[in-house]
């Protein structure tokens, strides 16, 4: 599979990680089937993600939310509109769950 500049990616050991330049041209220790482990990101039903809303709703004044992924929701996944939320959640966000 190719992978671009930006792309969210799932390396080997289950770690979400966006792909920049020094992945591709930068000097590393990365084997050459470094990017044979690699696979795409989609979010799961109910996964945490940021969601830029920038691109489809010009009058919103927050330009990222976090969100529980939802097919239902978002049934046409993009990565230009979400990514991954990577990290611990706020305090106020777990008690609400």
């Amino acid at each position: 599979m190719k992978f671009k500049i930006g792309d969210w990616v799932i390396d080997q050991y289950d770690k979400h990680l966006q792909l920049n330049n020094s992945h591709f041209y930068g000097v590393s220790s990365r084997t050459p089937n470094w990017f044979d482990n690699l696979k795409p990101w989609h979010p799961k039903e109910g996964e945490w993600c940021w969601l830029n809303n920038s691109s489809f709703k010009k009058q919103a004044s927050a330009k990222l939310h976090l969100i529980k992924y939802s097919y239902i929701f978002l049934p046409d996944f993009n990565q230009g509109i979400l990514e991954p939320f990577i990290g611990e959640l706020p305090s106020f966000i777990r008690e609400t769950q």
